[in-house]
Parts: structure tokens; sequence; C-alpha cells
């Protein structure tokens, strides 16, 4: 009875385990990526770069577009809100694979009404996050977020990170807004004495 006791004891406590681990891997993940920054800022594209929180499932990049006007500050409220509104998304057909993710995300974006803001231009399986956006508009103000999500495989859904409701927004660099340059930007001329003064010789 003893030997019974025990082995029922440590199969309960190898349930409770097992279970916790299944709750945590289907649940919303508990942070996100935390920063983003750009490089490369050209008149129709720009480099994304992130950092990234390694628990999750994997991410996607939402590109929003405000209306003429809009100041950074602003762009990046709104997009806070859009990506608090994600939630969970279903995959239903397709599987569980880039193209689906960003069809469904899409399709989400839709029913919330922010589809014509707010598009997912990248998703990722995995720890990616460095992107090239192309496409863009000249002198055009964009907010850019990474949003991480866990997989549900059970229920084939994507369940994304949400900030806590009543708590601050605790990712001061993710989403940001950026401005792509103007059409008719123009590299500034370089003289030949500016070149001379450092240091470096012109061979003709």
């Amino acid at each position: 009875m003893g030997n019974f006791l025990k082995t029922f004891k440590t199969f309960s406590i190898l349930m409770l385990l097992a279970f916790a681990g299944y709750s945590t891997v289907f649940a919303q993940p508990t942070d996100n990526t935390r920063f983003i920054a750009f490089g490369n800022i050209q008149t129709q594209q720009l480099d994304l770069m992130s950092t990234r929180t390694p628990t999750s499932s994997g991410r996607i990049i939402l590109k929003y577009t405000p209306t003429a006007g809009t100041t950074a500050d602003a762009a990046v409220t709104q997009l806070r809100t859009i990506m608090n509104a994600i939630g969970t998304v279903d995959l239903l057909t397709g599987g569980y694979n880039v193209a689906n993710i960003e069809q469904k995300v899409g399709d989400r974006l839709t029913t919330l009404n922010y589809h014509n803001t707010t598009t997912c231009i990248k998703a990722f399986i995995g720890y990616g996050t460095n992107y090239r956006v192309t496409s863009l508009t000249p002198g055009t103000q964009y907010a850019f977020a990474v949003l991480d999500y866990n997989y549900d495989a059970q229920n084939n859904q994507l369940k994304f990170w949400q900030n806590p409701a009543g708590t601050a927004w605790p990712h001061t660099s993710n989403p940001r807004a950026v401005k792509t340059l103007g059409a008719y930007y123009t590299p500034p001329e370089i003289s030949v004495a500016a070149v001379y003064a450092t240091g470096v010789t012109i061979k003709t």
C-alpha cells in the first residue's frame, strides 16, 4: 500500500508538471520583443532590426501607415492599440507556415477594421527578426512593430502577446516610428578641400 501511494504521488506530481507545461506552451507570451531599430533608410526601403524574446514560438512585423500629418508619437500610440487588439488568430486551413500566418493575421486586421492602415508584412517561425522592408513611399511617416506569438498546435491558433490591462506600455522602442527619405533627396556633395582635410590622398 505504501509503494502504491508513493507511486501515485509521483505520478500526480509529474501530471501537474505536464499540465503546467502544456498550458504555458499554449498561452500568450508573457513578454514581447523589446527593441527595434532602423538602418539603411532610403526613399523606398529600410532595414528593420530587433532584439527578440526567445521564449515565444515566433513573431510578426506590422507596418502602420498613418494619414498625412499624423505625428510619430500618434502613429506609435495607434499601433500599440492595434497590437493589443490582435489577441488570438485561428490558422484554420493552410497550416502553420509563414504564408498562412501572414494571410490569417491580415484577415484578423480586416475583421478589426485596421486593414486600411496596417499590414502584416513578415512572419517568422522561430527567432528571426531582421528584415528589409521594401515598396515604401518616399517622404512618408510609418510605424513598425514586432509582435510575438505562441503556437497552439492543439487548436491550430496563434496567441499573441498583449500588454496587461491597466499597466504602462513596457517597451518604449517597440513599436517605433520612422520616415523615409524624400523623393528628391540627393546625397550632400563633399568638396575636394574637405577630402584633403581628412588626410586622404587622391591619385589622378
